[in-house]
């Protein structure tokens, strides 16, 4: 008996998606479900038209782990509740969809942190899972799977299994790029924080070796990173160094605080410039940036140190 061929999707539902970088877009038809069920829909869905389906958290990846062309974008973050926050245990279970930075508005008053972060706090936790995220205090702090208890994942065929720490599945999900399962819930266990600033050593470094030098004098911190002047030939640069203020400082918990207040005129002028620079014009602004930094000590926020990607909104 022939068959009616199964309707194609609506290209009506086509939207221009690219990650963080900005250098790999593609046009994908996008899904961004409210509740869990909507997410299995979106899988038959797939299966039912033939298509694949690339998993979507915040769209911060630097590259295209969450772009697809022509194949379905699974954006789950719509689905960003605070599920449960114990601050007694550390224990926090939030939707897969969201944010570090909806996480540190939740806990910081109640005195709870994540010490693992990227250089952006609006990533998605299920990204975060998906890629097993690190930050500056890698060396110490290990990684984001080293925070978390269990998640619950969705499997192709739409059955949600929870996942702890044990299972043998905890290790093949966790920083699959989401090729396995869709992380729905994650539960996370939290630091007990007394201050959200932490003491940053900075130096300003002529060369390579004196880049690698000033890196591993403070090796002993639990932060580090260095920033090099791409266009400079000996590899000058500045490297820091920050270890977690432990002195009481309730005001700096205060998220309005931590984020400072929201500033959109930030944007205004790298959107002009970005209308007008050429890669030439790129060099002097390097060397401007590296004569400009100032060696030294200071107290900034754990977020103004941590996450300089998010200092310019949009």
């Amino acid at each position: 008996m022939d068959h009616a061929p199964t309707p194609d999707l609506d290209p009506r539902d086509l939207r221009r998606l690219d990650g963080f970088g900005l250098a790999t877009p593609a046009d994908a038809y996008l899904r961004r479900p409210h509740r869990i069920e909507a997410v299995a829909d979106v899988l038959a869905e797939a299966r039912t038209k033939g298509r694949r389906v690339v998993l979507r958290g915040a769209g911060r990846s630097y590259g295209d782990p969450s772009v697809r062309g022509e194949g379905i974008a699974l954006d789950i973050g719509r689905m960003d509740r605070i599920l449960d926050w114990d601050p007694a245990t550390g224990l926090l279970d939030v939707e897969g969809g969201a944010t570090f930075r909806e996480i540190f508005r939740r806990v910081l008053p109640d005195g709870g942190g994540l010490a693992v972060v990227a250089g952006t706090l609006r990533a998605s936790v299920a990204g975060g899972t998906m890629v097993d995220l690190h930050g500056k205090n890698n060396p110490r702090a290990g990684t984001l799977a080293d925070r978390i208890e269990e998640f619950d994942a969705m499997a192709p065929d739409g059955s949600v299994h929870t996942v702890r720490r044990s299972d043998p599945a905890f290790g093949a999900i966790v920083g699959s790029l989401g090729l396995l399962a869709v992380v729905t819930r994650v539960r996370l266990r939290l630091d007990r924080w007394s201050s959200g600033r932490v003491r940053v050593v900075t130096r300003r470094s002529r060369d390579w070796d004196e880049t690698f030098a000033a890196f591993a004098d403070l090796s002993a911190m639990e932060h580090r990173v260095a920033w090099i002047d791409p266009f400079h030939p000996a590899g000058r640069g500045v490297v820091q160094g920050a270890d977690h203020v432990c002195e009481d400082d309730p005001r700096s918990l205060d998220p309005d605080v931590q984020f400072g207040p929201p500033s959109p005129g930030k944007a205004l002028v790298p959107t002009a410039l970005n209308r007008v620079l050429t890669r030439a014009d790129l060099a002097p602004l390097t060397a401007l940036r590296w004569r400009a930094t100032r060696e030294g000590t200071a107290q900034p926020t754990f977020h103004a140190f941590n996450c300089p990607l998010d200092s310019i909104p949009d």
